[in-house]
């Protein structure tokens, strides 16, 4: 049976960096929560006294490091990987670029020593937001153990906070397959398919890291409450509530679609028999679990207060 940590979330203020990684099948809105918080808190770089958000040029050979870490497919190459993204990881508070008040308004000043510094992924170099984990690549050595990010940024200094999102999968499922029309027209069934892998593996993943270092937010009930997330982040990540309040306040929700309605009759029936759905249509803890994604549906880990 899943079992779930529920100690008191700890205080991070010990150390210098914190690496906020974001994790999520493809359709799960990850990659929005990733754009909002990175661009209201990075917008000018200042996250509060004493508080910042690392620039992208601050970032991105630490983007590129963790990116080359889960390409890799040579077993042999992971050690020199790993101590790559723990020498990028120490050098960011060095290369942030931090705000300072002044008199004709922020002045950047290169190289100043900050108490704290937040960082956000998983990005490419390039910038593109990325996806963990990836639903094509089944080889041991493309996904890196979040474990091992974590030993990482403790050797530098730093610490891993994963947030998970969850969406009903069946909604996740259309989602991709509509964004991929032209690759996935009438292949609902192999997305489905990645999408259930992919939830496990978050799952597992989620479930191994240390207590207290990770949570979930239900799409759902974020995009319907934003505001009642805000405790709950600012608690794991450490990020300021004002910052997490306006980006929460950005967010807007359009009318919902209804996948289950563009899907045909059998296409629909499937899906409910892949995911483990319930006679009834619904897919609830008991379920998750299951289908061993249940960490992503435990109380103890859900954000929402």
């Amino acid at each position: 049976a899943l079992e779930v940590c529920q100690k008191p979330l700890e205080t991070i203020r010990h150390f210098d960096l914190t690496y906020v990684f974001l994790l999520g099948v493809e359709g799960s809105g990850h990659h929005a929560l990733m754009a909002l918080l990175n661009g209201v808190c990075g917008s000018s770089g200042d996250c509060g006294s004493a508080q910042y958000v690392a620039t992208p040029a601050a970032t991105n050979a630490l983007h590129g490091a963790v990116h080359a870490l889960w390409e890799n497919t040579d077993a042999a190459a992971v050690t020199g990987l790993r101590e790559r993204v723990v020498e990028e990881l120490g050098a960011v508070p060095q290369r942030a670029v931090v705000p300072l008040p002044g008199a004709g308004g922020v002045e950047a000043k290169s190289g100043a020593a900050v108490p704290h510094v937040w960082v956000f992924g998983p990005y490419s170099q390039s910038g593109e937001p990325l996806s963990y984990p990836f639903g094509e690549r089944r080889d041991a050595t493309s996904r890196p153990e979040l474990g091992d990010l974590a030993a990482a940024c403790k050797a530098a200094g730093a610490s891993l906070r994963a947030v998970a999102l969850y969406r009903d999968p069946i909604a996740a499922t259309f989602s991709r397959v509509r964004q991929m029309d032209y690759m996935l027209r009438g292949h609902v069934l192999t997305q489905a398919r990645i999408v259930a892998d992919n939830l496990r593996e978050v799952s597992r993943q989620l479930v191994s890291m240390d207590c207290g270092a990770g949570g979930t937010i239900r799409y759902e009930d974020f995009v319907a409450a934003p505001a009642s997330f805000i405790v709950g982040l600012a608690d794991l990540t450490g990020l300021p509530r004002s910052q997490l309040d306006e980006a929460c306040g950005q967010v807007r929700s359009d009318a919902p679609h209804d996948a289950k309605a563009s899907l045909s009759d059998a296409e629909l029936h499937g899906l409910r028999l892949l995911f483990g759905y319930t006679t009834e249509g619904t897919l609830g803890l008991a379920e998750a679990k299951a289908q061993s994604w249940g960490a992503l549906l435990a109380p103890a880990l859900n954000l929402r207060h």
